[in-house]
Formats: C-alpha cells, sequence, structure tokens
C-alpha cells in the first residue's frame, strides 16, 4: 500500500489541475449571475466543504451534519440520523444504520433553498446523511425549478454492500439528469497505488472542488 505525506499528498494535486489554495480571503470569484451557494452533507460532504471554502472562492457555505465544522464562518443545520439498528456477530455488536428509514426534509433546511441562488450539493453516498438526503433533496430542489448541481463520491469496495447497494441506487435513479456528477474513491485509491484510505480521501475532495469548477463556467 502507498503511504504519501500530506507535503507528497500536495504534489500530485497539480496533476489534477489544482488551483493553489487561498487560505485567508475569499479571493476567487467565478462569473456566475446567481450567488454561489455550497451546502456538505453528512461528513464527506461537509469535508469536501470545508476544502472548497479554503480555496477561497466567494459564496455562502452551509454544513448539514451531525456535528458542526470548525469554521465559524460556515453555517451549520444540525442533522442526526435515525437510530442504528444493532444486530449480533459471535461475541461482539455490529452498528448497522438503518437505510430503510424515510427521510424528512425538516423547514429549518427547506429555508436554506428559498433565495435565487445556485446550489453546490456536496455529498459522499455512503452513509445516511449523505446518501438520503442528495436523494431527498435533488427531487425536492427540481420540483422547485431551483438552479443547483450535486456532486458525489462513491464508497470504497471494501465498505458493507448495504451502503455500496444504496449509493448505486441514488446514481441509478439520478445520472440520468444533466446537473448530477459523481466519482468513485476506489479509482482514486487504485490510481495512486492503491494508497491509503485517509489519502484518497484527502484527494477526493480535490475531486470535488475540481468537478464544481468545471460546471462553474
Amino acid at each position: 500500500m502507498l503511504k504519501m505525506n500530506r507535503r507528497d499528498l500536495l504534489k500530485l494535486l497539480p496533476g489534477l489541475g489544482a488551483i493553489t489554495i487561498i487560505s485567508n480571503n475569499r479571493l476567487i470569484t467565478l462569473p456566475k449571475s446567481k450567488e454561489i451557494h455550497f451546502i456538505g452533507l453528512g461528513n464527506a460532504g461537509s469535508q469536501a466543504l470545508e476544502h472548497i471554502y479554503y480555496k477561497g472562492i466567494v459564496g455562502k457555505f452551509t454544513s448539514v451534519n451531525d456535528i458542526s465544522s470548525s469554521i465559524p464562518t460556515i453555517n451549520f443545520i444540525k442533522f442526526v440520523a435515525p437510530p442504528d439498528n444493532w444486530i449480533s456477530n459471535g461475541d461482539k455488536l455490529v452498528r448497522i444504520t438503518n437505510m430503510n428509514n424515510e427521510i424528512i426534509i425538516s423547514d429549518e433546511l427547506k429555508k436554506l433553498f428559498k433565495n435565487n441562488e445556485r446550489f453546490i450539493l456536496l455529498a459522499g453516498l455512503s452513509g445516511f446523511t449523505g446518501t438520503k438526503l442528495t436523494a431527498a433533496l435533488n427531487g425536492y430542489l427540481e420540483k422547485h425549478n431551483k438552479n443547483f448541481i450535486s456532486i458525489c463520491s462513491l464508497p470504497f469496495d471494501f465498505e458493507s454492500n448495504p451502503r455500496k447497494l444504496n449509493a448505486q441506487s441514488v446514481v441509478n435513479n439520478l445520472k440520468s439528469t444533466p446537473n448530477f456528477h459523481f466519482f468513485k474513491l476506489q479509482s482514486i485509491r487504485e490510481q495512486y497505488g492503491n494508497m491509503k484510505t485517509n489519502d484518497a480521501f484527502l484527494l477526493g475532495n480535490e475531486f470535488f472542488y475540481k468537478i464544481y469548477l468545471s460546471q462553474a463556467g
């Protein structure tokens, strides 16, 4: 397995067409008539949100997650997934999120989309929050004729089959729509010599950013 430190990883980013990180100010203004509103759904989406925030793009940033961002200027909406199921595996209890639960778009979430903005949804299709909210919000925003795109990552091969099946179900339902974009974390891992999972996540954040840029012109 390829082991890389943060400096080595950052050396790879120019090969992905990365733009220099601007961490102190909102300096990059992209030519859009509507204000850009980035919304991270779940843990993976919120990590991608912070990565894009540090690029210096002018816009709004909101994390929808069970824990708030460490960046005080990122808006936070608390969303807690339904209670998990516990199953017995020998002498151990294994926690499994109940992905069959229905999701409810709260009034607080709906208020996010009241303004005439361009919404960028960021999510990992693995856990409950990212997977379920991506599916629900795509339908909601489409119904209300909102300007939006969704950018999602697909699970690694080693993740549980229910997670992969739920992710693939969302992809199958949305892939024919032009505002839905996704990439495979497993492909990133394999492309760079079967790198460590955390390193693949770091590069995955850059893929979120690159896909956004490809749709921002």
